[in-house]
């Protein structure tokens, strides 16, 4: 049963329960943090920041995203020419990468796996015909 009350600075109190391991992860936070004294402030503490993360790793990945929109404008713009040839290696590599993840699904005998193994190289981006330095 979860009761409900509004309180005068416009928080919402809620009765609920924890299992044991939750209830040890709070108070090992409790000692960590002065300025928690209690469950409530522990628990309010601990979603407010995974809140605030939240949305510096949004801002993050949405400027990563523009980085890489400006790059990928400038390659074309600068030369279209390379900037095809690179769209059509990355999407040829991922197609490779795609079928190789679905072919190791596929048992195969265990001699095959080692030869296989043997003549594999790590994966690697030639980037050389860009002009980006090495």
């Amino acid at each position: 049963m979860i009761e409900n009350s509004e309180s005068k600075n416009k928080l919402i109190q809620k009765h609920i329960r924890l299992a044991p391991n939750n209830i040890l992860f709070l108070d090992e936070y409790i000692v960590q943090h002065d300025t928690v004294s209690n469950y409530s402030e522990a628990v309010r503490e601990i979603l407010n920041d995974f809140e605030l993360n939240d949305n510096k790793e949004k801002r993050k990945l949405n400027a990563i995203g523009k980085d890489v929109s400006i790059i990928l404008t400038m390659l074309k713009d600068n030369d279209e020419a390379k900037y095809l040839e690179a769209k059509k290696q990355v999407e040829t590599e991922i197609k490779k990468s795609i079928t190789k993840k679905a072919n190791d699904t596929v048992p195969k005998k265990k001699e095959e796996k080692m030869e296989t193994k043997s003549k594999s190289e790590p994966d690697k981006l030639d980037f050389s015909f860009l002009g980006i330095g090495k």
